[in-house]
This record gives C-alpha cells, sequence and structure tokens, in this order.
C-alpha cells in the first residue's frame, strides 16, 4: 500500500539559512522598503548534495508575493544576532528558540528535519543522553547543537562538518552524535564505510521556518501572515515516513486497529449508516459536506451534533483516551466514505474525496495505508494518519474503512522498547 503513490522526497532538510530579500513597494503597502535585508548559512552536509528545494520553496512564495528577493551568505550565529539588533529583517531556516522569541517571529514551517541518536554499535546504548560520561558531538553552529545546548546536554566536541563528526564517531572519539537519519546514512556510504558499525534511536522531528524580526513585523504589520498564506502553496506540508519508521507506527497502530475494526458497536453502526443511506446522491453528500464544514468554521454544533454525541462517537473517545496519548482522533467511514463515529470535530464529514477512504475501502482486508506526517502548528506535535478497511467479517464484503491519527513521535518511542 505505501507504494502505490509517487514517493515525496525526504530531503525537507536545510542547514542555517538567512536571508536578503529585496520587496518591492506593491502589493503589500507603500510602507515597505526596497531591500529587505536577511542572510543565509548553508552548513555543507553531504559533498555533492544538491540543493534540497529549500530556497526554490523561497523563491516561490515571493513569486506568489509579488516581492523580488536576493540572498547574501553571511554566518549563522551573526545572522541571528543582526536580526536582535534590527540590522537584518530575519533569517532561515529556524528552530523555535525561546531565547530569540523576545526579538523575532517565527514562520510556519518551511522544512522538517528528523533527528536520531547515532552511536558505536560497540558500545551499550546510555540509560541517559545527559550523563556526564556521555561524550556529545555537534556541528558547530547547527541547529543540533543549538537545540541540544539550550536543553542542556554537555557537548564535548564541535566541529566544521558531519563527514569530520561521523570519523570522530566511528573512532570512538565521541560517543554519540544528533543528526538527520538519511543524511548520516548517505554519508557513511559516500565516506565507503562499513556497514553495521553503528545504531541509532529517534529523538525527534523538528520543524523549521523563517524567524523575522520584530523591528520588521513592526514596520511592516500584515506581511508575515501573508508570508505564512503563501508558504501552503510553495513548501510541502509533510512527508513520508522512513520504512524504519512506518514499520514502528504499525507495531503500535496496527494491533489496535485489528481489534477495533470488528467491535460489535461499530460494524453494527457502519452497517446501519449504509442501509439508511441506500440511493443517497453525490448533490445530497455535497450538501451535508457544506453544512458540516461551515459549523466546523463556525464553531457551531447543530447539523453534527447527533454523531458527535452517537454511542459509537462515545465509544470511539474512550479508546484515543486510553491509549495514552499515542493515538489523536479515530475516524469511522461508510461505504460512501461519510463520518458514522469520530473521536473528535473533523473538518468535514465526508472523506470519500480523499486519500485515507480512496486507497483502503474496497481493497483487501490487509491493506493498510500509512499517510505523510503532518506537523499541527495547534499542538506543535507531528502526527500520521494510518488507515485500513472495514469488512463484514460474516460475508467478507467492505462496508467502509477507519482512521486513526497517531502521534508519531510517541509512536517512535514507544516503538524502541
Amino acid at each position: 500500500m505505501d507504494n502505490r503513490r509517487d514517493s515525496i522526497s525526504r530531503h525537507l532538510r536545510c542547514w542555517g539559512v538567512a536571508l536578503l530579500l529585496a520587496l518591492p513597494t506593491t502589493g503589500m503597502g507603500a510602507d515597505l522598503p526596497d531591500k529587505v535585508r536577511l542572510a543565509f548559512n548553508r552548513v555543507p552536509v553531504l559533498e555533492g548534495l544538491a540543493d534540497n528545494g529549500s530556497l526554490a520553496h523561497i523563491a516561490c512564495i515571493f513569486t506568489a508575493l509579488d516581492l523580488s528577493y536576493e540572498t547574501q551568505a553571511i554566518p549563522w550565529r551573526r545572522a541571528r544576532q543582526e536580526v536582535i539588533k534590527g540590522s537584518l529583517d530575519g533569517y532561515f531556516t529556524a528552530l523555535p528558540q525561546r531565547n530569540i522569541d523576545r526579538y523575532a517571529q517565527l514562520s510556519r514551517p518551511l522544512v522538517l528535519e528528523n533527528w536520531y541518536w547515532f552511536w558505536h554499535a560497540d558500545r551499550p546504548k546510555p540509560d541517559s543522553w545527559r550523563a556526564e560520561s556521555v561524550r556529545l558531538g555537534a556541528i558547530l553552529g547547527s541547529h543540533q547543537a543549538d537545540l541540544l545546548g539550550e536543553e542542556g546536554y554537555t557537548l564535548e566536541v564541535e566541529v566544521a562538518g558531519l563527514p569530520q563528526l561521523i570519523r570522530l564517531l566511528a573512532s570512538d572519539r565521541i560517543d554519540a552524535l544528533v543528526a538527520d537519519k538519511e543524511h548520516f546514512e548517505e554519508l557513511v556510504t559516500q565516506l565507503a564505510m562499513a556497514p553495521g558499525w553503528y545504531r541509532y534511536d529517534f529523538f525527534r522531528y523538528v520543524p523549521l521556518g523563517v524567524y523575522f524580526g520584530n523591528h520588521f513585523l513592526t514596520d511592516h504589520p500584515g506581511f508575515l501572515d501573508s508570508f505564512n498564506h503563501a508558504i501552503h502553496g510553495c513548501a510541502p506540508e509533510g512527508f513520508q515516513l522512513s520504512p524504519y519508521e512506518s514499520a514502528r507506527v504499525k507495531e503500535q497502530v496496527l494491533p489496535l486497529l485489528y481489534e477495533w475494526r470488528y467491535l460489535p458497536q461499530l460494524q453494527h453502526a457502519v452497517r446501519a449508516q449504509n442501509r439508511r443511506h441506500q440511493g443517497i446522491t453525490t448533490a445530497e453528500i455535497v450538501a451535508w459536506d457544506n453544512r458540516w464544514i461551515d459549523e466546523f468554521q463556525r464553531g457551531t454544533r447543530e447539523f453534527s451534533a447527533a454523531l458527535l454525541t452517537n454511542p459509537l462517537s462515545q465509544t470511539l473517545r474512550g479508546l484515543q483516551y486510553a491509549s495514552d496519548g499515542l493515538i489523536t482522533e479515530i475516524i469511522v467511514m461508510d461505504e460512501h466514505g461519510l463520518n458514522v463515529g469520530v473521536s473528535k470535530m473533523t473538518s468535514d464529514y465526508w472523506q470519500g474525496n480523499e486519500e485515507k477512504y480512496q486507497l483502503t475501502f474496497g481493497y483487501s482486508p490487509e491493506t493498510v495505508f500509512v499517510d505523510d506526517v503532518r506537523y499541527d502548528e495547534s499542538t506543535q506535535r507531528f502526527q500520521v494518519q494510518v488507515n485500513i478497511p472495514l469488512y463484514d467479517p460474516d460475508e467478507q464484503t467492505p462496508i467502509g474503512a477507519i482512521t486513526v491519527g497517531v502521534d508519531i513521535e510517541e509512536a517512535l518511542i514507544n516503538g524502541r522498547q
């Protein structure tokens, strides 16, 4: 099932960048200066690795805003200090940092990074990465070095690039490092190192955006909202799990799904709704969906109230609560892709025009569709949806589909055990 769609590039990575942007006075107000100064510092990760597309995202955003721009490279930490002083207007890419939030505002995520711990296979995994005996290494001025330092980790060594850092790990001169998993493995291959000499463990996903200085945003209100809006059309909103990550998620979630899909209450509710909806037209489905969407946007619960409070939805809320944070939502659909029961309010009533339904309903009972990882700005968590078809266990006919939202970091952390 995971191979049905074209692979979405997982090179959503970028190391310390800040921009020098030139904005005309048209499109966002006559008070804008001719040029907005920002900068970038591209830390080399892999020799010969092409640009990951982040600069193309920036080009797309400013084309959409009808604004011109140019770039200038300066050291990462200098760029940050210049933004604090007001000499520059922002820097890219940046991870959320408490000590910067007083001076600048971070845009919506532009790229996502996937960080893992790496250590030598000859050594046991330490009980705590914070232990004084653990010699940690990082790239000087990198996001990893900044975050580890901010969170109280002790860095033994900081070097110029990832190749040097990996050689230090291989030669046992450091005990561990944090890096993007795909970059690390590509570089191990590039360095012609023998496989199997290291071990790894999931650390976290990290959203990266553009920090715009408060000086600039005060002078140009509305700019950040426009920039954030343009991101949606220019930068990928999510990325696919690696095979390793997908396997860990399935280990955690599929036993639950395989149990829930044959619950008598769920089976009865889905079959009953299918009987009620025999002969339903597309026009009726769209009309119901529009009413639901309107209520979701207005925060009312007139049309949706009956479904949100029905017995199946109440049961689903209990199942979500019992998952201890692993499951973020549960959606049960009928044969048309319409909601039968939900653990919480959904943004729409009809899922039939989405992949969660289209790539599961009617497929074999063994089908599992794992969607892209998405970043939820409201919760600041990364989530992924896992989807399977629903079948009548007696007649073995398709009757609907079930989707669960999964806190991906919680799943990967549990999957270590």
